[in-house]
């Protein structure tokens, strides 16, 4: 028992540096070694080990999920600034149509019918377009 631990912790020390090589001795038990042992000595198979204790495979879990936590972060901020486009885009374009309204003041407003008779904005229409005008500079900007 404690030859078979010995041998286990001899291969995990030695699979920590890279090549392991194993050899068999004349009585058929199984020797480690991390130098390539000469082949007078019995059978000799190099072993591959496995990565050492900290080191993931590539691919592994942990990997994954950090690619996809950054995938979706780089999503979020394109679309936050795709967001905020729009909103300076509505803002800009609110605050415009309030100036065009607030400099049009005493001019009377109307708009066109299909026939292409005018039909003129009453004052409480006009003072809700203008409330209209500011709620979406308030809402945008």
């Amino acid at each position: 028992m404690s030859r078979l631990l010995i041998a286990a912790l001899a291969f995990t020390a030695l699979a920590a540096h890279g090549q392991v090589y194993k050899q068999l001795d004349a009585s058929g038990r199984p020797r480690y070694t991390d130098s390539e042992p000469s082949p007078a000595g019995g059978r000799v198979e190099m072993v591959s080990p496995g990565r050492p204790a900290g080191e993931s495979r590539p691919g592994s879990d942990w990997e994954e999920k950090e690619r996809e936590f950054r995938r979706r972060q780089v999503d979020r901020n394109a679309t936050a600034r795709i967001q905020d486009g729009q909103r300076q885009k509505r803002c800009a374009e609110a605050r415009e149509r309030l100036v065009r309204l607030r400099s049009l003041e005493g001019v009377r407003l109307y708009r066109t019918d299909p026939a292409g008779g005018r039909s003129y904005y009453s004052d409480d229409e006009r003072d809700a377009m203008g409330a209209e005008a500011r709620k979406a500079v308030d809402d945008n900007c």
